[in-house]
């Protein structure tokens, strides 16, 4: 690229590099640190924000919508509905709020799944 394509100031590569740790300092102390291990090569955040690595997911899932509540099941890929091995939750959403309550007031897997709004959440 030549010069005239650079506005005034930054003709040059000095001009360029002064300037550049100047912003990454600004950049780095807005950040936040995050550690990942080595082992953690993709990661799947769910959109209730739960974080997942993607040797976890996919999950099978079953949604039931019922007016403001969601309820949405996840297990693994294979898994019986009829089977005690479901992680359920119940998203209720109340004007600008959003609950997210577990069945048994835990997220355990071990809800059936054949029908959500018969559980119990907390």
């Amino acid at each position: 690229m030549s010069a005239q394509y650079l506005a005034p100031g930054n003709r040059t590569i000095t001009s360029i590099d002064s300037k550049t740790p100047v912003l990454g300092a600004a950049v780095a102390a807005q950040s936040v640190p995050v550690v990942i291990a080595s082992d953690q090569t993709l990661l799947v955040i769910w959109p209730d924000g739960q974080v997942a690595l993607m040797r976890d997911a996919p999950y099978a899932q079953k949604v039931t919508v019922a007016g403001v509540v969601t309820y949405v099941a996840i297990a693994a890929v294979g898994t019986l509905q009829a089977a005690a091995l479901w992680q359920a939750k119940r998203i209720t959403v109340a004007g600008a709020d959003t609950l997210i309550a577990f069945a048994d007031g835990n997220a355990n897997f071990d809800n059936v799944a054949t029908n959500l709004a018969l559980l119990a959440y907390a």
